[in-house]
């Protein structure tokens, strides 16, 4: 059954939503949801005769959570992410959104931890292949699913990651970016938190980093 990602640029922020489907079927999982009005989504979703049956966030900062609960509740979706991200984005301060408009927002704990490197989470018979990440955030994470390799803000197209804000590491991301160099190919393509889909061809930033 083939693989279908559509990518939704998120706002105010713009970061990348993507919703992963398969043909001829009406369940999906939707990748950091962050639009500022969750029923766009839900609306892009329904249009598309799909429901979520899972959420999956690469990390905890704002820019890619804020749609959560709304989905949530509209679908009964479960929640996957790593355990410093389900801790991280129950608290305003910690997920960064209270440092974005002095007020925040926070999403329940998550119902899936990945806890390992090579976590897999069967969606109907097809694995989504995990991999602790962090360097970016602590939280960070990143999967794999067919061709397709999601990468938040761990590797953008000619963006070296940022590891300045409170739970970065550069040896931590260094380490990270070894770890998916030796996973993926020139044949997947890397869906990352912001700007377009590339491949590991396409870049040297990668090889800059370690």
């Amino acid at each position: 059954m083939q693989i279908k990602v559509e990518r939704i640029i998120n706002k105010p922020v713009a970061s990348n939503c993507y919703i992963v489907y398969k043909e001829q079927a009406d369940d999906c999982l939707v990748v950091d949801p962050s639009y500022e009005n969750g029923v766009y989504l839900q609306e892009i979703l329904l249009s598309k005769g799909l429901k979520a049956v899972y959420i999956i966030l690469t990390h905890e900062h704002f820019d890619h959570i804020s749609s959560v609960e709304y989905l949530r509740d509209a679908f009964r979706c479960k929640l996957v992410s790593s355990i410093h991200t389900s801790e991280n984005i129950t608290n305003p301060k910690k997920n960064f959104s209270f440092f974005y408009d002095g007020v925040g927002y926070s999403c329940a704990p998550s119902d899936i931890i990945v806890d390992r490197n090579e976590y897999i989470l069967y969606w109907d018979d097809i694995p989504l292949q995990f991999y602790l990440t962090p360097g970016h955030s602590e939280g960070s994470i990143c999967f794999m699913i067919d061709k397709y390799f999601f990468t938040g803000d761990t590797m953008i197209m000619g963006h070296n990651a940022v590891v300045k804000l409170p739970g970065g590491n550069k040896e931590a991301l260094r380490n990270s970016l070894a770890m998916i160099a030796a996973a993926i190919n020139d044949d997947n393509i890397i869906c990352p938190g912001h700007g377009n889909e590339f491949k590991l061809s396409e870049i040297n930033s990668l090889v800059k980093q370690l």
